[in-house]
């Protein structure tokens, strides 16, 4: 996308400029779609693309593979959270009646000790 005059309309390149900056924003904030592995390294890409940008470089060679990439980034992510097991809990094992005790601990606390009869459920359920 070059910022050179179209025909000599000075306007057509502060349109292309408001553009590609909103363009850039929106696939910056996909990046949340992103695996974690991918991130930086596609936000290191779009840093750069915005310094070309200033320095007037074209940058449509340059963006087109890193919105393909972002794309296909999103999409495993997608298929492979839709690809997770639910998790099942036996009704059966003792442990299950403190289910939600126990997942308030873990989520207030870095470790906790479970206790609990041998046959409760502590490890299968967890």
């Amino acid at each position: 996308m070059r910022r050179a005059g179209w025909n000599g309309h000075p306007w057509v390149n502060e349109l292309l400029g408001i553009f590609v900056e909103k363009l850039l924003a929106i696939l910056s904030a996909r990046l949340s779609e992103c695996p974690t592995r991918d991130r930086a390294a596609f936000a290191r890409r779009l840093r750069g693309l915005r310094q070309r940008l200033r320095d007037g470089k074209p940058i449509d060679q340059d963006l087109e593979p890193l919105t393909a990439e972002v794309d296909a980034a999103a999409v495993r992510l997608r298929e492979r959270r839709a690809a997770l097991p639910t998790p099942e809990f036996d009704d059966s094992l003792p442990i299950n009646a403190h289910r939600a005790a126990i997942a308030a601990a873990i989520r207030a606390h870095q470790v906790i000790v479970l206790c609990g009869e041998t046959g409760s459920g502590k490890t299968t359920q967890l």
